[in-house]
């Protein structure tokens, strides 16, 4: 299997088809910030976690639904079927909502915390290591670019731009990566 970003780009041996159709927000900072999504294929999960987000001084609330938040995700692989039992254990306790799910909104904080560490927690272990980054203004969007990950230290990166092969000429000016994590 292959990874395939934009257009046909081929990185590695994995299949990655982005955009995501189904997406598991764990956390939420003015969209996805980790979790996991499954791909257009419906065949494989992914765990996916922010590692930047642009802060381009002109940054408000809405900014998100214009299309300027620009972010990168890194990916791994979850086992086949691990997407799948996520979503059994978690539509227990409430309703799923797509094709982005929030987990928790209409549940008490405690009891979704009980049920994320005993039966979700042992699942999202099971990923493999991050496999991809991607740069993004969304999950369910096609990526600006991606690579394959060679580096378990890829969450240290000064330049986005040259470590995903961006030409900050070609997007909206001012933009600046800070990492969150």
């Amino acid at each position: 299997m292959k990874f395939r970003c934009s257009g046909d780009s081929v990185l590695g041996d994995l299949e990655a088809v982005l955009p995501f159709v189904k997406i598991i927000a764990f956390g939420y900072e003015d969209g996805p910030s980790n979790g996991v999504a499954q791909n257009a294929d419906r065949a494989t999960g992914y765990r996916f976690d922010l590692l930047a987000v642009d802060v381009d001084g002109d940054h408000c609330h809405d900014a998100w639904d214009r299309g300027k938040e620009l972010r990168i995700f890194q990916l791994a692989p979850l086992p086949f079927g691990s997407f799948e039992r996520i979503v059994l254990v978690l539509s227990a306790a409430e309703e799923p909502n797509w094709p982005v799910w929030v987990p928790g909104i209409k549940r008490p904080a405690d009891e979704l915390n009980q049920i994320m560490s005993e039966r979700i927690d042992p699942i999202l272990v099971e990923a493999d290591s991050p496999r991809l980054v991607s740069a993004t203004t969304g999950l369910r969007a096609e990526p600006l670019a991606c690579r394959e990950v060679a580096d378990r230290n890829v969450k240290v990166q000064s330049d986005w731009f040259s470590y995903l092969g961006l030409d900050p000429q070609g997007l909206p000016p001012n933009r600046i990566f800070a990492g969150t994590r």
